[in-house]
């Protein structure tokens, strides 16, 4: 495997401001606005490319193509959390659009139209799929890698979609972000007894879109995040981010920024692994 409006604070360095270009030079991890939904894209300098969830409309793909250059068309990692379509719903779109080289899945085996449209566009473009492991890394470079929490395989096909999403650890450039995907308290009960400290991290990407089913207090207690975004629609008829959870990110002291707010909230690391951040 080769190689963005109102913020509330600071690490050392916060940009606040519109972005109209698109900087590619360094250590970037963006939230994507895609609506009801999830979407992450990260760059790590070097140029490796990931794509964490896919949202379900074309509002991905256009706010995708503000972060990165139009005429890059390879994508050397995507993973999909789980097979809702507000998380995969345009990975077909991302997989004929791109030369992706890996696509990685929690393994719960689905019998959706969906999920039968990304196996056969996945045999048909030869992508090698993997399916997650708790505790396998993926090397990006020195001090950038990925570790992976959630599922465990064999227990994915017994828990319900949502608690069967991927959990991963993204460190780049030894800042620390946390992929909750859709897990609810359950499996970040577990998640603590199993990893601990390990959990200590910079960013809270909020799982289930803020809702009140997930984003424990004992989770806050244990990542304790200096930022938490929230991925999700404006006027969302789900309710999300629900009152109960913002509360508690609030008491923590911990900032949070909302795409259905600001946009795609991107985290630029800085040389001295200070944060600027974008919105837009």
């Amino acid at each position: 495997m080769n190689r963005k409006t109102l913020i509330y604070g600071t690490i050392t360095s916060l940009i606040i401001c519109l972005y109209t270009g698109i900087d590619v030079r360094g250590n970037q991890v963006t939230i994507l606005d895609v609506g009801q939904g999830s979407g992450a894209y990260i760059h790590a300098q070097g140029g490796f490319e990931i794509v964490i969830d896919t949202g379900e409309t074309n509002k991905t793909l256009r706010n995708l193509g503000k972060v990165r250059p139009w005429w890059d068309r390879t994508i050397d990692l995507v993973i999909v959390s789980h097979s809702d379509k507000d998380h995969a719903g345009m990975v077909p779109q991302l997989l004929r659009r791109f030369s992706v080289e890996t696509y990685v899945s929690n393994g719960k085996k689905s019998q959706d139209a969906l999920s039968e449209t990304i196996q056969k566009d996945i045999h048909k473009t030869h992508v090698l799929h993997e399916h997650v492991s708790p505790g396998e890394h993926i090397k990006i470079s020195d001090d950038s890698y990925i570790v992976f929490l959630h599922p465990v395989q064999t227990e994915a096909q017994e828990l319900d979609d949502n608690d069967a999403s991927v959990v991963c650890l993204v460190v780049i450039q030894n800042k620390k972000f946390l992929f909750m995907g859709d897990a609810g308290i359950k499996i970040e009960q577990e998640l603590i007894r199993r990893y601990g400290n390990l959990l200590d991290v910079d960013v809270l990407i909020v799982g289930h879109h803020g809702s009140k089913s997930s984003t424990s207090q004992e989770l806050l207690d244990a990542a304790r995040p200096t930022y938490a975004v929230i991925s999700s629609g404006a006027d969302n008829r789900y309710g999300h981010p629900h009152k109960l959870v913002l509360e508690r990110l609030e008491e923590q002291g911990v900032m949070t920024l909302r795409t259905d707010k600001l946009g795609n909230v991107q985290f630029r690391i800085t040389s001295s692994g200070d944060f600027d951040i974008v919105v837009r």
